[in-house]
């Protein structure tokens, strides 16, 4: 998946806190004033005001337009919407070439060189391959291959500390959009990932329930239920 670089540094985040607010905003009360929580939008951005009253009317009751909280779901491009598309290029192709071409802790083959030169090269003269999203999924496999969670966690973030290539003062962990983590980011806890959790948000994300579970403890396949007595995936 094209994205998917991205998507892991996320989960890897999300998960060690727990989710914690991916979902669609809902203000906590009438009389919170929206200004304070867009304060990163221009009062007059069209796209807010358009916001402003799509939310007014689905979470109205009253309304024609009203959506139950259990379908109000809310999804997110990454690159461009959420985060800078192309500083001079995408963020995964940037950490793949840094990983081919300068990470001193790996070896590649030369089949993996010549696709990290040829991204770079790509990069400078802004013209890609039409099979290079695929070619790089591929590589990008091989590449990463072996890490731990947390030492992927450590490539990626050490990476995101670096200046961005053609900005000052900015760095690639830096380069999200503030307003726009305003609309998907609050301080609600929605779920913490544990025990009987971790078999309902494999349901939400892929729609079946897994017939197989892989763990090292009693809490990866046992869940707690709300009267205290051991209860069953299922």
């Amino acid at each position: 998946m094209k994205k998917w670089i991205g998507i892991i540094l996320a989960l890897v985040m999300v998960f060690s806190l727990g989710i914690t607010g991916w979902a669609a905003w809902e203000p906590a009360s009438k009389e919170e004033e929206w200004e304070n929580v867009f304060a990163e939008w221009n009062e007059d951005a069209p796209a807010l005001n358009y916001l402003i009253e799509y939310v007014e009317a689905v979470t109205d009751e009253s309304s024609e337009d009203y959506i139950p909280a259990e379908d109000r779901i809310a999804v997110f491009d990454m690159d461009g919407t959420l985060y800078g598309e192309l500083f001079p290029t995408y963020l995964e192709y940037y950490l793949f070439a840094w990983r081919i071409l300068e990470d001193p802790s790996f070896e590649p083959d030369e089949e993996l060189l010549e696709l990290g030169r040829e991204l770079r090269e790509s990069v400078t003269s802004h013209s890609f391959a039409e099979d290079i999203p695929i070619r790089h999924a591929l590589g990008a496999a091989r590449a990463y291959a072996g890490l731990t969670l947390a030492e992927f966690a450590g490539f990626v973030t050490e990476r995101l500390l670096q200046d961005v290539d053609g900005f000052e003062g900015m760095t690639y962990g830096e380069a999200f959009y503030q307003p726009m983590l305003e609309v998907i980011r609050t301080d609600r806890l929605l779920v913490k990932n544990l025990k009987m959790n971790k078999v309902c948000q494999i349901v939400q994300d892929i729609g079946k329930q897994p017939v197989l579970s892989f763990g090292n403890s009693s809490g990866d396949v046992r869940g707690t239920g709300s009267d205290g007595e051991s209860t069953k995936p299922g």
